[in-house]
């Protein structure tokens, strides 16, 4: 489990309560800004199965999560062959989309991030399809998507802007040509309609007073007061004074190396295309669909820039920006092989699927710290420079390999430090083996002490107490996630 999951699974069941009329505190908790979107999804699944156990829910939870990620992902697979009418390359593209190590391992314990992502991704598959039918229902399907995609992270919204350009461009074009623009200004009205209802049903915060509650919740947003550090080369960083590359720096690191020469290539090459014949990406032709990830990819890495957002734990805030990349990729790989060896091309992306494939299966079950070549994996490095494990989900794994490797009946390990994940794990591995755990914020009760590496470098053993062993330490392209310090 991911430290965060206890507290994100609370928002749900506190904006249930709020709609029953047995919260009404909820308009003035902390975290109603955060959207309870796909939690709606995970609590009725819970409700409906009447799940109660600890580990069942959670199990639950990550079953629900990766399957809808799996779905959304399967509409990439659609989007780039309509694109570019290419099975290889579409399926290709899904591979990209499922097989991103950091994407895949979240798929199951980050009921945020992944789920904004699969909306995203499932928006702008919907997006193609209201394009090429120009009619007012499926812009309407698109506003629902785009709406429940907002109210699990609101930076989903940023696809408003290029869709509504393009229906504008739509609306002018008709004006010229005297076609009735009637159509298009339904069009117009549905995708706002649909929008506006599908947030506004999901998100209770909006409930009261929908335009006011939006802006505070927009401004809470943008101006979020998480403060804290962040390790970001090499170096403590406050995460209200964020430099400008972390984002850009964090997705050219941790995503595979081929990927982002090729979607820099489709990038340049759409730029180039767009000079010399504007008109095919203007109008509405497939092209378009590749403009519009442009469009967004670029514009939610502007946003939070200029808006200097308070960002954390890599760029999983921005994982709605991979589908975008990915078609931008696709394009990339389409326009290449007009002019180089197919042969060549396909060959170089085989050999990334290979060295992915092998890093799946000696990284596993932590594929979620990967970094790919552009960054050195030297002895330490990596743990020195960049954020590793930061959700503590390897805290499974220690305690397991405790249950085997000590004979103690009771062992005590360790409440504090980012304690949530000793705490949430402690109670996600199976019954006989939680039971022989107990917590303690006491040094001299510890048996072990397991600790992650986040910000703070590995505590013990320490100039105070040298004498302290490491029995444990697993490492990840050279530098150690986690390590169980035997305390006494």
């Amino acid at each position: 489990m991911s430290m965060d999951e206890d507290s994100q699974r609370m928002t749900a069941f506190a904006a249930y309560d709020y709609a029953k009329g047995t919260n009404p505190d909820y308009l003035n908790w902390e975290l109603k800004d955060h959207g309870p979107g796909f939690e709606w999804v995970l609590m009725g699944v819970e409700k409906t199965l009447n799940i109660t156990k600890f580990r069942d829910i959670y199990l639950t939870r990550h079953l629900v999560t990766y399957l809808f990620f799996i779905f959304c992902m399967f509409s990439g697979y659609v989007l780039v062959y309509k694109i570019f009418n290419n099975k290889l390359l579409a399926s290709l593209a899904l591979v990209a989309l499922i097989f991103h190590p950091r994407l895949f391992a979240h798929g199951f314990f980050n009921p945020k991030d992944i789920p904004a992502m699969s909306a995203f991704m499932l928006s702008l598959a919907a997006a193609r399809w209201a394009f090429v039918k120009q009619k007012w229902w499926p812009f309407f399907l698109l506003g629902l998507i785009c709406g429940f995609g907002s109210s699990i992270r609101l930076m989903n919204m940023v696809i408003a802007a290029p869709v509504g350009i393009f229906l504008l461009l739509d609306l002018i074009r008709s004006v010229k040509e005297g076609k009735n623009i009637l159509p298009t200004i339904g069009n117009m009205a549905a995708l706002f309609s649909g929008f506006c209802l599908l947030l506004y049903t999901s998100w209770p915060a909006l409930w009261i007073d929908p335009v006011a509650s939006f802006i505070e919740v927009y401004e809470s947003l943008s101006n979020f007061k998480w403060i804290d550090y962040v390790w970001f080369q090499g170096s403590k960083i406050l995460s209200t004074n964020l430099p400008w590359d972390y984002i850009p720096t964090w997705f050219f690191i941790t995503t595979p190396e081929v990927w982002i020469l090729l979607g820099l290539a489709g990038m340049i090459l759409l730029v180039a295309n767009y000079i010399f014949t504007p008109k095919p990406f203007l109008d509405n032709t497939p092209e378009r669909n590749v403009v519009l990830a442009f469009i967004c990819f670029f514009l939610s890495i502007i946003t939070v820039i200029k808006l200097d957002a308070v960002l954390y734990d890599g760029w999983r805030h921005m994982y709605f920006i991979y589908p975008c990349f990915v078609v931008l990729m696709a394009y990339g790989i389409n326009e290449l092989t007009k002019y180089r060896s197919k042969k060549i091309i396909w060959a170089i992306c085989l050999l990334q699927l290979i060295y992915l494939g092998r890093f799946f299966i000696m990284a596993h079950p932590f594929q979620h710290v990967y970094f790919n070549h552009f960054i050195s994996h030297e002895d330490q490095y990596l743990r020195r420079h960049y954020e590793m494990d930061y959700w503590g989900t390897s805290t499974k794994d220690a305690l397991e390999w405790l249950t085997q490797n000590t004979g103690k009946e009771k062992i005590w390990v360790n409440l504090d430090h980012w304690e949530a994940s000793v705490r949430l794990n402690t109670q996600f591995i199976s019954k006989d083996l939680s039971e022989r755990f107990e917590t303690t914020p006491n040094l001299d009760e510890m048996d072990y002490r397991i600790e992650f590496f986040r910000v703070d470098s590995f505590r013990y053993p320490n100039k105070e107490r040298p004498d302290l062993q490491v029995v444990r330490e697993i490492e990840v392209l050279n530098s150690p996630i986690y390590r169980i310090v035997k305390m006494r």
